[in-house]
């Protein structure tokens, strides 16, 4: 798997979890944007959508 952090591991849990990117980056302590740049960037890496 070619997920580098354990914050990127973390934040598809934590969607998963809460059913929403706001609700995992609440979770997290991030902002929206961030836990959206974070997805985004992680999605490009891996070549597929995950949200």
């Amino acid at each position: 798997m070619d997920i580098e952090n354990t914050a990127e591991l973390r934040l598809l849990i934590e969607c998963a979890r809460g059913g929403s990117l706001t609700a995992a980056s609440r979770e997290m302590g991030i902002t929206p944007a961030a836990a959206s740049a974070m997805l985004k960037k992680l999605e490009a890496r891996l070549g597929v959508r995950l949200a």
